[in-house]
């Protein structure tokens, strides 16, 4: 497979336009790439594609990237950087578990076409304080942002739901007692969530 090529200590380069997609497990683990710089044509990113890539801090050019599956950069945990702060105006599906323990990320924002955010996709980014995405009934799963103790704002971009959701259903819906809603909801208030719309 020569679509894939330039694989060096700090930058590999994936030229996807004949493909479009980043396969499963690709680069699980690889320990030495620092930053993946895409291709306008890679539309998907799959599944566990970059899971533990430890020294993995930036992806540019992922522009036109649609689909984030799961796991794909399950502990990526110096990922700070996707298109400047995770800014990928084309994302539509981010997949469960998608940046899970992500801990260097702290600004994600999504545009309007996000249509789809599954269950735990942010899980334990405990870096993570902001983030701007579309307010749509369908979108919203259960702890989409569980353990993400220093989140402070939520930004609801382009059109929102008539129906006001509070920042704190999007960190800690699916809390499974009473307990543990009014802890997280404690934790939540003290690093003062707040919920805007732009």
């Amino acid at each position: 497979m020569v679509v894939y090529h330039q694989i060096g200590l700090d930058l590999l380069q994936a030229n996807a336009i004949n493909y479009g997609l980043i396969p499963n497990e690709l680069f699980s683990s690889e320990s030495n790439v620092q930053e993946v710089e895409m291709h306008n044509g890679v539309y998907k990113i799959s599944k566990l594609a970059f899971y533990n890539c430890r020294c993995l801090e930036r992806i540019s050019g992922a522009t036109g990237v649609q689909v984030i599956d799961e796991g794909a950069f399950y502990r990526c945990r110096r990922l700070k950087d996707l298109e400047v702060g995770l800014k990928i105006p084309s994302v539509k599906i981010v997949d469960g578990y998608a940046f899970q323990f992500c801990v260097s990320m702290t600004d994600v924002e999504f545009g309007e076409g996000l249509e789809q955010m599954e269950e735990f996709a942010f899980l334990n980014c405990y870096s993570l304080r902001r983030v701007a995405m579309p307010l749509k009934m369908d979108l919203i799963s259960d702890n989409i942002f569980k353990g993400c103790t220093s989140m402070a704002n939520i930004e609801l971009v382009g059109k929102t739901s008539s129906r006001w959701i509070s920042p704190l259903r999007f960190m800690f819906r699916g809390a499974t007692s009473q307990k543990d809603r009014n802890q997280n909801n404690a934790k939540a208030k003290s690093n003062g969530a707040t919920l805007s719309r732009k």
